[in-house]
């Protein structure tokens, strides 16, 4: 819940500091898209462990 509640407030701060620098929110997009992959790997991660698990259990 804590990183949640981190993405949220930073999100935009950064995306806003990305538009400055670049002038354009496509890099901002990217970055939300490469957080987005991050947090999908994590998930599979855990589902994958979880699993495993249950299957030698």
């Amino acid at each position: 819940m804590m990183a949640t509640i981190f993405g949220m407030a930073v999100g935009g701060w950064m995306s806003g500091w990305i538009y400055d620098l670049t002038g354009s929110y496509a890099a901002a997009f990217m970055n939300g898209i490469a957080w987005n992959l991050v947090n999908l790997v994590a998930i599979g991660l855990l589902m994958w462990k979880a699993r495993r698990s249950l299957a030698a259990a």
